[in-house]
C-alpha cells in the first residue's frame, strides 16, 4: 500500500489498483481527501500495468459527501445570511 498520504492510499495487484479513502468517521471529502485522491489518480495513471481501479472506503460508509465547512471554504456554497427575511419578507 502506498500510505505517503494522509487520507487517501491505494495498493495494486495483477493489474488492478484499490484507491482506499481513509477519513474517519465517515469519510468525508474535504481538501486533504481530494488532494490526497488526485495524487493517487496521477501515481496510478503513471503504472502502465493497471489496467482497472476500484474506489473504496474504510470504515462504515463508503464517502459521506463532502463537509459544509470544506464547501463554504471552497465556494461551492454561500452562506445565506438573512435567508429567513428575504422569504417573508
Amino acid at each position: 500500500m502506498r500510505t505517503d498520504k494522509e487520507c487517501v492510499n491505494w495498493t495494486a495487484e495483477n493489474g488492478v489498483a484499490t484507491i482506499a479513502i481513509s477519513n474517519p468517521p465517515v469519510n468525508a471529502l474535504n481538501k486533504t481527501v481530494r488532494d490526497d485522491f488526485t495524487k493517487c489518480l496521477g501515481e496510478i495513471t503513471g503504472d502502465g500495468s493497471i489496467r482497472v481501479v476500484i474506489l473504496t472506503g474504510a470504515g462504515r460508509a463508503f464517502i459521506a459527501g463532502p463537509t459544509s465547512r470544506s464547501c463554504l471554504n471552497s465556494g461551492y456554497l454561500r452562506p445565506r445570511q438573512n435567508y429567513a427575511r428575504r422569504r417573508t419578507g
